[in-house]
């Protein structure tokens, strides 16, 4: 039996679906508008992320609910996870000073402050 793990794809000319669960390397059964009925995950890509319905060049529109929503900064196998890592976004001109892992800048330093009592 096939493995049936779910993606969705809210409009049939977006180039990217969307990881309904934890996906392993493997058969996708597509939902939504998809123009084909399964994809096939080339990594392990997590729950609500992006994975690719075509090969995307770098430079490419990345297009998810109907509109593009971002551009590849490198190859995208058709298959792979679409994240920070190959794309920036189009709404958020810092998304390419985000750390991949916890979508954290790394262009702010962060530090804690400590005050005295004498400053309570």
């Amino acid at each position: 039996m096939a493995l049936q793990q779910p993606g969705y794809v809210v409009y049939d000319t977006d180039n990217v679906g969307t990881a309904l669960e934890n996906l392993i390397p493997g058969p996708i059964r597509l939902l939504g508008s998809a123009k084909d009925l399964s994809a096939c995950a080339l990594q392990d890509i997590p729950r609500g992320h992006k994975f690719a319905l075509t090969d995307i060049h770098a430079g490419d529109a990345i297009l998810k609910y109907g509109a593009r929503i971002g551009t590849a900064t490198v190859e995208i196998r058709k298959g792979a996870h679409v994240h920070l890592h190959n794309m920036s976004s189009d709404f958020d001109e810092r998304s390419g000073t985000l750390d991949v892992e916890s979508a954290v800048p790394t262009d702010i330093e962060y530090r804690l402050h400590s005050f005295g009592e004498d400053s309570i």
